[in-house]
């Protein structure tokens, strides 16, 4: 064998090695990228699943709190119904007593 064959093949030869520990080392580097994407995706889901349950537990008091103004609404209206309503009930006993002047009741009261 000549000196560049043996120069040619031990350059052939280092190139091989270099190249099968650069792949290697790529090899490497994408697993641990790989593991660190797992480690993220878990996070993320964990984090979506907490989410998810926060959002509903939100929705269901949501809705409980709609009723409950809804309930407030109806019986505010009755309230407002029935004192817009005792003045001229008041109104009506004092002039069926016949006794509207010793009363002395406002003007608001009388309709």
């Amino acid at each position: 064998m000549t000196t560049l064959q043996t120069t040619v093949l031990a350059a052939t030869l280092a190139t091989a090695v270099g190249i099968i520990i650069y792949e290697a080392r790529q090899a490497s580097n994408a697993r641990a990228e790989s593991e660190t994407f797992k480690q993220q995706q878990a996070s993320l889901l964990e984090q979506i699943q907490r989410m998810t349950r926060e959002r509903d537990d939100f929705a269901s008091k949501l809705a409980v709190l709609r009723d409950d103004n809804e309930r407030l609404k109806l019986s505010l209206a009755e309230e407002y119904w029935f004192i817009r309503k005792v003045p001229v009930w008041i109104g009506g006993l004092v002039a069926d007593l016949g006794h509207e002047s010793e009363l002395a009741l406002p003007c608001v009261w009388r309709s």
